[in-house]
């Protein structure tokens, strides 16, 4: 009978996080975001062009090469959002296994309803749940757990391939995200720190380990050898440049502060609250112990606290802080909860803790039930013309239809996921989207170009030169930035075609 309980609540807990990673890919709004990583994917795919060398890329370029697959399919969008679905999915589901094992003493049934309650925190977060799009934190943020995971396996058993796998785990979360580069310092950390091997055995496990991250970032160090001031510009350089267009044109956004920010972000719903006050508490009731000198502070509790010091510091890197950037401290967060409980030598104290987590994930669960955006209703689940990729693919076949020409066309846009899922190429100049374009009247024209970026104040001497058959605009999330196009455009006298959900196409007037 406990097996068939433990089953069941395995079987619903694993099935409500199937159904929010789904219902969060399919239903998330459209972010600019998106465009960049679809883009050059669709360059890579079909254009046979590469990041960097060929197109101006503000990422690390592992993600791109993964999401090129996508366009092999029949909609590259609803694709790649299963597949970030697909990364959340995984996340939830090693909370779920590293809350069962650490609890296994609890008996099945025991285990299964902390696993769960552990599981429902995190699905019912709401940085977890505006994660699922085409960008690139659920999926390095996955590759960083899996390489704590790795690397706790490696410290116990002391064996080199462990230690290589967890290299290439947090190396590939780097080459997807750059900010995952901080948790290089905590895992050489933990690797030369933590366990009994002699120090030559551990400088062996240190090279093993940074072999790996190596061998996971050959994309990136290739070109950064071949196309070198590209790499750079594209990996940091931009990076500077965009600090400095918000500091000149949204300074308060800047001026507020990024703790306070992340605190906003926290408090934007109640039950964003959740996972950080059952951390404090588990962290407070293992103070309790240390202080009575009941315990002795275990090594992966204080290896979670080191990885979470260095999570905010890649968090807090980019300028300005965008509420995205705390996506992965969530399951780190989660997991030093479980840690850190699960070192506690007191009953009574474990009790406590456990209950606490229990308690707020039903809250937060019937939160959500009572929410209009409850994913348990189903219903846009089973209506697929109200999900996101769908919508952009009937956008697809409008321009296919829509579009005047005898010519190879290529597009002008800002907003190109809608143009390269219906097959037609993008200047190379716009691949990063509103990106390169906002920041390029911060370059000299001659350093714009060397970089292969438009450069906005000789927009309209570009656009003479080039005449585009065809102009989407109207996907934009910042619709500003197509101000200056719309307005050369209509000088031009193009025409202007409403589509379907606010795009627009416009054409040269016959």
């Amino acid at each position: 009978m406990k097996r068939v309980i433990s089953v069941t609540i395995t079987a619903c807990t694993l099935g409500y996080a199937g159904v929010v990673c789904f219902y969060s890919a399919v239903s998330a709004s459209l972010n600019h975001d998106e465009h960049q990583f679809m883009t050059g994917a669709y360059m890579v795919a079909r254009q046979g062009l590469q990041p960097f060398r060929d197109f101006a890329y503000f990422h690390m370029p592992n993600l791109v090469y993964i999401y090129s697959l996508f366009f092999f399919t029949p909609n590259p969008l609803l694709a790649a959002r299963l597949f970030n679905a697909l990364c959340a999915f995984g996340i939830c589901l090693t909370i779920f296994l590293v809350a069962r094992l650490l609890f296994r003493s609890f008996g099945l049934v025991g285990s299964a309803i902390i696993a769960a309650a552990s599981t429902i925190l995190l699905c019912n977060n709401d940085f977890f749940q505006n994660a699922c799009r085409v960008w690139n934190h659920d999926s390095a943020t996955l590759c960083a757990i899996g390489g704590f995971c790795l690397m706790n396996k490696a410290l116990r058993e002391r064996r080199l391939t462990w230690f290589a796998l967890a290299g290439f785990a947090i190396g590939m979360a780097i080459g997807i995200r750059l900010t995952f580069a901080s948790l290089l310092v905590p895992f050489l950390f933990a690797t030369l720190a933590f366990g009994s091997a002699s120090w030559p055995a551990k400088a062996r496990s240190a090279l093993v380990f940074a072999l790996g991250a190596l061998v996971a970032n050959l994309p990136a160090i290739y070109f950064c050898l071949s196309s070198y001031r590209d790499f750079m510009f594209g990996t940091f350089e931009y990076s500077r440049l965009n600090t400095r267009y918000f500091a000149e044109t949204f300074p308060m956004v800047v001026q507020v502060g990024k703790v306070r920010l992340l605190a906003d972000a926290f408090q934007y719903r109640s039950s964003n609250l959740f996972i950080p006050l059952v951390a404090f508490f588990s962290l407070l009731l293992l103070a309790v112990a240390l202080i009575t000198r009941s315990t002795r502070p275990k090594s992966d509790v204080v290896f979670l606290i080191v990885v979470l010091g260095f999570l905010l510091v890649g968090c807090f890197a980019p300028t300005p802080f965008q509420y995205q950037y705390a996506f992965a401290l969530c399951p780190f967060l989660l997991l030093l909860t479980l840690y850190a409980l699960a070192s506690l030598p007191s009953r009574e104290l474990l009790l406590t803790g456990l209950a606490l987590i229990v308690l707020t994930a039903g809250i937060s669960f019937f939160s959500l039930a009572s929410s209009p955006a409850n994913p348990l209703s189903l219903g846009g689940i089973f209506h697929p013309s109200t999900w996101t990729p769908v919508q952009v693919a009937e956008q697809s076949r409008w321009i296919k239809n829509h579009i005047v020409s005898t010519k190879p066309v290529k597009v002008l846009t800002l907003s190109s996921i809608a143009a390269v899922e219906a097959g037609l190429p993008i200047y190379p100049e716009f691949v990063t989207g509103p990106f390169a374009w906002r920041v390029s009247h911060l370059l000299p024209a001659d350093q714009a170009a060397a970089r292969k970026l438009p450069w906005a104040p000789g927009f309209a001497d570009w656009l003479n030169r080039e005449r585009p058959l065809a102009v989407l605009t109207g996907n934009e999330q910042d619709p500003i930035q197509e101000g200056p196009i719309i307005q050369e455009i209509t000088r031009l006298g193009y025409s202007q075609l409403q589509g379907p959900r606010g795009l627009v196409l416009w054409q040269p007037t016959q």
